[in-house]
């Protein structure tokens, strides 16, 4: 059996100096591809396999279940697109769908992470240069 799901990345994100419009995301094929091998990195695996939607049906992380779950999922990004395909293939319907959930999720916490430290990092920056303007 086997479960997807798809993730669409938005080509703009609000801009600090102003909120309500979107700034187009430079080198956007770069960022979606550094997505999809986000979503194959170990820390997202290690995140999923803690998640609850994969502990209640696969309570052990040894090597042999990571293994596993690393054979069992499928990450596919076709260039010059907006998405990227989520695919696990598992023995029963519940077990393929409790590992695309898990990923989605331990994605969804990466990612957030990632974007507000970066967007700290843009603030700082902004910061920085608002200042060295005014002196």
């Amino acid at each position: 059996a086997s479960a997807e799901a798809l993730i669409y990345t938005a080509a703009t994100m609000p801009s600090p100096q102003d909120p309500a419009g979107a700034n187009v995301l430079p080198m956007f094929e770069g960022f979606v591809a550094y997505q999809a091998q986000l979503l194959k990195s170990q820390r997202v695996v290690h995140l999923a396999m803690e998640t609850e939607a994969w502990r209640r049906t696969v309570p052990e992380t040894t090597p042999a279940a990571v293994s596993s779950f690393v054979e069992s999922r499928r990450i596919v990004h076709d260039r010059d697109t907006p998405y990227i395909q989520i695919q696990f293939v598992e023995a029963t319907p519940e077990l393929a769908l409790a590992g695309v959930r898990a990923l989605v999720s331990a994605y969804e916490k990466v990612s957030a992470e990632e974007s507000s430290s970066d967007q700290l990092l843009q603030f700082a920056t902004t910061q920085r240069e608002s200042l060295g303007a005014r002196l």
